[in-house]
């Protein structure tokens, strides 16, 4: 692999770039949803709310992409330079790192760049196109949080699986912030929204603690695969994701009622992840698990297609 390739291997450069795509899509759904709550506002078609967004100039919109990618590309980075020994012992040679095609101290200084990057363009957001200073504090609360989940946090199962999650929800959070949303109701759909993410992430990193389960064991980590067992690992995701789906169907009586985009994509993103589910609770080993992670990151692929789709078809 090239020089290149290793870094955006290191960054995870296709999530950070759908990490950005989720800034402009939760700010659509937001306007869409700002026009059903206010009758004074008019829907924009998405090339108009790109192009000529009175909130956010189009130049403005592409500076802000690079906060959630600098965000999400840091976080990744800084996940890997502390798991390296726990990668190390898990054979993970799909890391850079671990194939010592990286240098630590590089790693860890790209990590401090992206980082000081993502907070910079925040604070010109606010600076030069005048949004909410929750922008910078929301990118310092989650670098904070991966920090926090780096120095030791990891170690505790599902809290620092819910830690690690939250990131999932910062580039919601960063859309909706720039949209304005005008009402509760606006915010209580993009809140679902949002713990719909959390909890589909929060599944898939229990699914990891099966995949890891040997490196973690050794580094004294206390996850569900290593206190319970993989049965109850396996199990536990499982649980997880239903609950993501109860929350996600909530959108079928808020936002996107009489919606049959919504309606169809959330059912083949239900049976993908209901699939995953009961894929890993009958055969809970490392392989399956890997598999299971696989499938997991097709169905929120495929609900952020759903999602981008439905909002452009939404009636007022």
């Amino acid at each position: 692999m090239s020089i290149l390739g290793d870094f955006s291997a290191l960054l995870r450069t296709r999530i950070c770039l759908v990490s950005a795509l989720i800034v402009i899509i939760a700010g659509y759904l937001t306007h869409r949803l700002n026009v059903v709550a206010s009758s004074s506002l008019t829907a924009q078609t998405f090339l108009d709310y790109l192009f000529s967004n009175p909130i956010l100039p189009f130049e403005g919109i592409v500076i802000g992409m690079i906060i959630p990618f600098a965000l999400v590309a840091g976080t990744y980075v800084m996940n890997d330079y502390f798991d390296y020994q726990n990668d190390l012992e898990n054979g993970r040679v799909d890391r850079p790192l671990v194939r010592g095609e990286i240098r630590m101290w590089e790693a860890k200084w790209l990590s401090i760049v992206l980082f000081s990057c993502s907070i910079l363009i925040s604070l010109i957001m606010v600076v030069i196109y005048q949004l909410s200073p929750l922008i910078p504090l929301l990118t310092i609360l989650f670098i904070g949080i991966g920090i926090i989940y780096n120095l030791g946090v990891k170690k505790f199962g599902i809290i620092g699986h819910f830690m690690i999650s939250l990131a999932l929800m910062a580039p919601i959070l960063l859309g909706v912030i720039i949209a304005e949303p005008v009402s509760e109701w606006v915010l209580l759909n993009m809140v679902i929204l949002s713990l719909f993410f959390l909890f589909v992430a929060l599944g898939r990193e229990t699914i990891k603690d099966i995949i890891d389960v040997k490196g973690d064991r050794k580094a004294g980590k206390r996850s569900f695969a290593i206190s319970l067992g993989l049965n109850w690992a396996a199990r536990i995701s499982g649980i997880i994701f239903v609950i993501g789906i109860l929350i996600g169907s909530l959108l079928l009586f808020l936002a996107f009622s009489s919606n049959l985009i919504y309606l169809g994509g959330f059912l083949i993103v239900t049976a993908l992840l209901f699939w995953t589910a009961i894929m890993i609770i009958r055969t809970p080993d490392p392989e399956t698990a890997v598999k299971a992670r696989i499938y997991s990151r097709w169905a929120l692929w495929l609900y952020i297609s759903v999602i981008f789709v439905a909002s452009l078809l939404m009636t007022s």
